[in-house]
This record gives C-alpha cells, structure tokens and sequence, in this order.
C-alpha cells in the first residue's frame, strides 16, 4: 500500500477533505438510519431495534432494556455537545462542526508536549497517538467521568470521547454474532451488508486492516482502529477501512473552517464633539465715515 504524503492544510485547526469525507460517510451511514438528513433520538431507537432484533433479544429481556439505556444515555451526551441550535436534532454541519471542536482540542493539548514546535512546521495534524500515551481523552471532564461509575471509567483506554466509546461497544457487540469476543470476516461481512455495504468490499477491508486475518479482531483493536477512522489524516492508515469502505473521495472538499470565529470589533473613530451652544459671531465695528469739512 505504501507510505502516502499527507497534504499540508492552510488551517492546523480545520478538518482535512480526507476527514470530511469519512466523517460524512459515517453519519449517513451508521448514525442517519432513517435516512431523512438528521439526527434524532428516531435514529437511535432504530439502531436498538435492530440491535435487538438481530441479536433476538425480547422486549422484556435484560439485554434488551440495558441496550435501550445505552443508546438513550449516548443520545443525551450526544445531543448535549453537538446540537448547537438546541433544536434537538444534529445535523450533518453540526456533525462536522463537533469533530472539528475536537480536532481544536487536540491541537490545544499538544501545544504542552515536548517538541511541539517541531512538530507543528512538519506534520500539521495532531499526534493523537501521542497525547493519548500521556492520558489525555476528548471532550470529558474528569469529574464528571467519575460519577458515571468505576467500570466505565476502567475501561476508557481510549483517547475518543466517552459517548463514542459507548457506542462502539454497541458496534462491537452488533458485529460479535457468537459473543466470543472476537469478530471474524464472515460476522463483519454479514452485518455490514445490512447497512449498504456490500460483501466483497468488507472482505478485502477486513483482510486489509487485520493484516490478512493474522491480527485477531477484538475489541480493544477495534477500538484502536477507530481512533485512527475518527482522527486520523492519513489515508493509509488501516483503521481508515473499518467500515468497509476501500476508498474516499475528496478531492473536491473545500478545506475550510467549520467554525467561524468571531471577528474582531474595531472601534469606531472618535466623534469630534460640536458645542452645543453656538458663540455669537464678532461684531466688527465698521470703520468711522471721515466727516466732511464744512
């Protein structure tokens, strides 16, 4: 496959074409299932029907009202940092607009780590790897992380988001049918084929980012996997095809900002301040007419 050159991006923070591209292609396909443009909470009880239903699990089991809590809790995180009209809904733009916000994150965090200028006039995407060998994660507060329980907390060795993280055990568990805890390529073919995607391309992903099978699929490689779908910019990079798809195309994906700073306010020239009493013009005294001599 080869080394592939990452091209320069004019803004460190902005999300490359490559990144857009995967990123608009998870949305649609994984996260949009009602297909209507959006999301909403519609979305996420679809995906637990069909979780479900894939998995038989009735409506009165255990596994199927812990699998509702899950997708309602990740749809609360979710909504709380990406609707950012609160209109209940996140859209494709507000989608990008969060990836954006933690790609920034990313930038900020790796401004205390040694070499940083080095790095920043070499390579102008964020060293995720890096920073998540130092303990960083996205978009969580500790505290709050805390509260949500000791063995959510003992399993994040992962820089993603704790939402994210939720929803990947999801993911997994979809692709797991046996619940071994390891997906082969005939599990990963069979449930990519009901999100669109068709066999042949999953089987030569799953040979490409397992390494022709030699590297077990469980869940913590899938979840390093996906941190390299979610932040990385170099397409040759094997979490790149964990969703089955060989190739993106963006070539025609502007690189722009998503998110508009405010500009500056320029203060407006001092208005010369005019006396609001107008002084009497001078008189002039007109000059003495010479009087005549008689």
């Amino acid at each position: 496959m080869g080394n592939v050159n990452v091209r320069m991006q004019k803004n460190k923070d902005a999300l490359s074409g490559f990144q857009i591209a995967k990123l608009t292609f998870d949305f649609n396909t994984f996260f949009d299932l009602n297909k209507d443009g959006y999301l909403s909470y519609k979305d996420f009880q679809w995906a637990k029907d069909k979780v479900c239903f894939m998995s038989g699990w009735k409506i009165d089991s255990e596994k199927y009202r812990r699998t509702e809590k899950l997708f309602s809790d990740i749809w609360i995180s979710l909504l709380e940092i990406g609707d950012m009209d609160n209109d209940g809904r996140i859209t494709i733009v507000e989608w990008l607009q969060l990836w954006e916000r933690y790609k920034k994150e990313l930038c900020y965090k790796e401004r205390g780590t040694e070499n940083f200028l080095q790095k920043f006039y070499t390579d102008k995407n964020p060293d995720f790897r890096l920073l998540k060998m130092t303990g960083e994660k996205l978009g969580d507060d500790p505290i709050n992380l805390m509260k949500k329980g000791p063995n959510l907390v003992d399993d994040l060795d992962t820089i993603l988001p704790s939402w994210l993280h939720e929803y990947l055990v999801f993911r997994f568990d979809l692709l797991d049918r046996t619940g071994d805890g390891r997906i082969d390529t005939e599990e990963y073919e069979y449930v990519l084929s009901e999100f669109g995607i068709r066999e042949r391309d999953a089987r030569q992903a799953f040979l490409i980012f397992t390494q022709n099978s030699l590297e077990p699929l469980s869940f913590e490689r899938f979840v390093n996997l996906f941190e390299e779908y979610y932040l990385s910019d170099n397409p040759s990079d094997l979490g790149n095809f964990v969703n089955g798809v060989l190739e993106f195309k963006f070539d025609n994906i502007q690189e722009e900002p998503l998110i508009q700073e405010e500009p500056l306010i320029q203060e407006e020239p001092l208005i010369q301040e005019e006396p609001l009493i107008q002084e009497e013009p001078l008189i002039q005294d007109e000059p003495l007419n010479n009087e005549h001599k008689i």
